[in-house]
């Protein structure tokens, strides 16, 4: 798996970036949202292997957010809607993220 630092664009909107919010200080919690692409660091992120069953499971980090990673907030369960958000390493299966090269936006 290709690991190095990108900007993850949305796919509909490319001019927005996923961005981990750097109007307060990073910490557990710290909200991830989708802003106005402008190549900061928060917006900067980084892959690595997470060591999971797959080669392809990865965990995400921005170049401002080290060491925290993304994560699926899963204290309400898992629903649509869940939060994610920027937390500390935890070596859990809630910040591990699968790239998926298969999707088709046509058939959306």
């Amino acid at each position: 798996m290709r690991t190095g630092i990108a900007e993850l664009r949305n796919g509909r909107f490319g001019n927005m970036c996923l961005d981990s919010d750097n109007s307060r200080p990073i910490n557990n919690g710290l909200k991830v949202q989708l802003w106005t692409c402008h190549g900061g660091n928060n917006q900067r992120w980084m892959a690595r292997n997470a060591e999971g069953p797959s080669e392809n499971d990865m965990i995400y980090h921005s170049s401002a957010s080290y060491p925290f990673i993304l994560d699926a907030d899963i204290s309400g369960g898992s629903v649509n809607g869940m939060k994610v958000q920027l937390w500390g390493d935890l070596k859990a299966a809630n910040q591990h993220w699968i790239l998926q090269y298969n999707y088709d936006p046509n058939s959306a």
